[in-house]
């Protein structure tokens, strides 16, 4: 029995020391992430589609309407963020460095939400926080998937997208036996994940 106690209090003690390994591991990438993504520099495509916003003559010429294209998608979303901080004004993205800052802090902010939404889809598939929480730190260490949160204005958000859509999926699949009206809301906020 005493053997068995002993066995019990390390495990929990190298649980323990894992998890700290991991938060630090975790802290170090989300710095990497977030200087990196002030510091490396536009992409190439980056001007093209913020021009695209700009050349946008919609509703008068519906064929300007390019929504459907991931970069131009994205540099609407961060020309929208950056209006709400003050740098752009509505309707003409901007093409000064902070301009693009904002962008490439908007991408960042999708990587450590996908990081978020494997950690949630762990625990909602029943695995323990611990190695919930390696799946995120994991997803955060793979070299490409951090590259392009510093910088990539379409890979991104799609990563987060099928992020969020398969969290959703989960959470309606796997509806944990709740009253009537815990039910409800939890179907339409698994919807308004899935929508996202």
């Amino acid at each position: 029995m005493t053997m068995l106690k002993r066995i019990k209090g390390v495990d929990m003690r190298v649980d323990a020391a894992f998890a700290g390994f991991l938060v630090l591991v975790g802290l170090v990438l989300g710095f990497m992430l977030f200087t990196g993504s002030q510091t490396i520099g536009i992409t190439s495509d980056e001007p093209i589609e913020r021009e695209s916003i700009r050349d946008l003559r919609w509703p008068s010429d519906p064929t300007t309407l390019q929504f459907g294209v991931f970069g131009v998608s994205f540099q609407l979303l961060s020309h929208l963020a950056a209006f709400a901080v003050g740098i752009d004004e509505l309707g003409l993205p901007g093409t000064t460095p902070a301009s693009y800052d904002v962008a490439h802090l908007l991408s960042a902010l999708m990587v450590l939400a996908s990081s978020i939404c494997v950690f949630y889809l762990s625990r909602y598939l029943g695995v323990k926080n611990l190695y919930a929480l390696w799946g995120s730190v994991a997803l955060l260490a793979v070299p490409v998937f951090l590259g392009h949160g510093m910088f990539n204005p379409k890979d991104v958000p799609i990563a987060l997208g099928y992020s969020l859509f398969s969290l959703g999926l989960i959470r309606i699949l796997m509806k944990p036996q709740l009253p009537k009206s815990s039910l409800s809301r939890h179907t339409w906020l698994s919807t308004l994940i899935i929508a996202s």
